[in-house]
């Protein structure tokens, strides 16, 4: 493991980069889940917790919350908390547990019908903005 500022034994967090090899093989399978899990969420599915990150945060409910929220347990300070949870959420995304990491979600997770491609919005928006610039433009007939 390499580390950041080894003198305090801060990790490197190089090995979660997009570019690494574990994020290639299972980067699309955690989107995948994520997005499934937003698609057959209700309206009331989320709760903002402090029990992720130290730091209020709305995310769907899972296991991890309800536990956590179940011991009375402190919360450590924002960061310190995720930082020591880590561990946890590897090894949750690794074996596909997704009732033990944080799925970020907000409260209208309940109307969301799809989640289309970020391209496919991107070329949604400008044929809509071309139509109206065309629209824009043409003559005015009998005038």
């Amino acid at each position: 493991m390499r580390f950041i500022m080894p003198q305090y034994g801060i990790p490197s967090r190089a090995a979660e980069h997009p570019s690494s090899d574990s994020a290639v093989r299972h980067g699309p399978r955690r989107r995948t889940r994520w997005k499934q899990a937003i698609l057959q969420s209700a309206g009331d599915a989320t709760t903002v917790t402090t029990a992720f990150t130290g730091l209020p945060a709305r995310v769907l409910r899972n296991r991890f919350v309800a536990d956590y929220e179940a011991t009375g347990a402190p919360v450590l300070p924002g960061l310190l908390q995720a930082s020591l949870e880590e561990p946890i959420w590897t090894a949750a995304r690794r074996d596909d547990r997704p009732d033990y990491y944080p799925m970020y979600a907000g409260q209208s997770v309940g109307v969301i019908k799809s989640l289309p491609a970020a391209g496919d919005v991107v070329r949604s928006i400008v044929e809509e903005a071309t139509a109206v610039l065309q629209s824009l433009c043409l003559p005015a007939h009998g005038v």
